[in-house]
């Protein structure tokens, strides 16, 4: 198991009142599907994650660098800029929403999108998604994860990995929005309790 820099670590542990709040709700995920983020004790593993998320949207590519946080009590997630500055930084704590956003739009998504994304693929069960049915697979490619619109597909997540989903290479394809994010995970480590 990679560990995290100290000084990514540090990042996350000073956000804190540096971001405007507001309650987080239901945001829409597709035409007919809703999805309301999930408790950050609901993941079940408490995680530190340093990931690659690859964004493609009509036909443009953007790269960012993800340091992603989840124990009992918040779900923190820190945006990096090649120079690894801070692009933007999102706390939530099962209530409230907290982001600073310093992209200036120029991300194909807002900061609560890719947190949604991530959840949608990280989080075990997903007892927010309304609108949409899951279904899970397993086969010699590894895993599948997909929501459904009656018998369309609107969103396909495939896992390189069959243990946990950040050990491999993560592909997430919203079909109905034609956007993929590709996310790779390059350290993780287990945070105390």
């Amino acid at each position: 198991m990679a560990r995290l820099p100290r000084n990514v670590r540090a990042l996350l542990l000073c956000l804190a009142g540096f971001a405007s709040c507001g309650s987080a709700e239901s945001g829409a995920i597709s035409r007919h599907g809703s999805f309301a983020f999930q408790a950050p004790h609901a993941r079940g593993a408490h995680v530190a994650l340093e990931q690659t998320v690859e964004a493609s949207h009509r036909g443009e590519i953007r790269k960012l660098e993800c340091v992603l946080e989840v124990d009992s009590s918040e779900v923190r997630l820190v945006g990096l800029t090649p120079f690894g500055s801070m692009a933007f930084s999102l706390i939530y704590d099962g209530h409230l929403i907290s982001v600073e956003d310093r992209t200036g739009g120029n991300f194909p998504a807002d900061p609560r999108e890719i947190l949604a994304s991530l959840q949608l693929c990280l989080w075990p069960e997903l007892p927010g998604l309304h609108g949409l049915s899951v279904t899970e697979s397993l086969d010699a490619k590894g895993r599948h994860r997909t929501l459904r619109r009656d018998s369309v597909d609107v969103i396909s997540i495939h896992y390189t990995s069959t243990a946990s989903p950040w050990e491999g290479t993560i592909e997430f394809v919203h079909h109905e929005r034609n956007f993929a994010l590709r996310i790779v995970t390059s350290a993780w480590s287990e945070l105390d309790t």
